[in-house]
């Protein structure tokens, strides 16, 4: 990995925890939730779950593909979960639970998910890359 590269993914990694921070504290700390701003910062640390780990696993990794397509589905998958529980019309007892338990669910089959799609990206693209 060149420094040009490396340059990039750093960049990436700060991108998508900026960008999930903003989606997850815009949401937990939205007015009119009748002052109760402490609860709402907890709950926006809960929403940044997913991102926190992302970030830790990227800082870790090498593999470019990985980092992101994992960023990446990581944060469409949130924004996707957002607009069913606020545009889309749901119920407010399904979109509380959806709320609640997104984070759990973006850990524990997103992230995985994108790292594999990554991994499989980046051996496709090393095999199409070698001469023979």
């Amino acid at each position: 990995m060149d420094d040009k590269e490396r340059a990039f993914l750093k960049k990436f990694k700060y991108a998508v925890l900026s960008a999930g921070a903003v989606l997850s504290f815009a949401t937990a700390l939205v007015p009119g939730n009748g002052g109760h701003y402490a609860a709402g910062l907890v709950f926006g640390l809960w929403a940044m779950m997913p991102y926190f780990i992302f970030f830790a696993f990227s800082w870790r990794s090498d593999k470019s593909y990985s980092i992101v397509v994992t960023g990446s589905l990581v944060f469409v998958m949130d924004i996707i979960a957002h607009f069913f529980i606020f545009f889309y019309g749901m119920k407010a007892e399904r979109g509380i639970g959806l709320m609640i338990f997104e984070p759990v669910w973006l850990t524990l089959f997103v992230l995985p998910a994108g790292y594999l799609l990554g991994w499989l990206a980046g051996r496709f693209s090393e095999k199409n890359e070698k001469p023979g």
